[in-house]
């Protein structure tokens, strides 16, 4: 799992996703339940690596490049957030506890 903190790494980031779908993940280091959402992504980390790249963005300490990937997805900002962008379209997002690997997993292939 990468950490963007820049929105030059965000938009690279989105441009890659025309290759490989990116899966965002929007982090709180200090919300629990961000935590809780957190090792859920850790968990499952190698499944999630071998169908997409994953990355992580702290939003408090990446306020912009949160708004940012917010403003490009036209996905409302919710933290934790997962995001699963393909082609530079968010294809799935959700949040809080309803972030769980094999339901990204599940809506990748849907999407294909």
């Amino acid at each position: 799992m990468n950490l963007i903190s820049s929105i030059e790494a965000l938009e690279q980031k989105l441009l890659d996703s025309h290759e490989r779908p990116v899966l965002f993940f929007k982090h709180s280091t200090i919300c629990p339940v961000s935590t809780y959402a957190h090792k859920e992504i850790i968990n499952h980390l190698e499944a999630l690596e071998t169908e997409m790249d994953v990355v992580k963005i702290e939003v408090i300490e990446a306020r912009p490049v949160s708004n940012a990937l917010a403003e490009r997805t036209q996905v409302t900002h919710q933290s934790p957030q997962a995001i699963l962008v393909r082609n530079g379209l968010s294809i799935y997002d959700e949040s809080h506890y309803q972030i769980q690997a094999k339901i990204i997993l599940a809506q990748l292939k849907e999407s294909i």
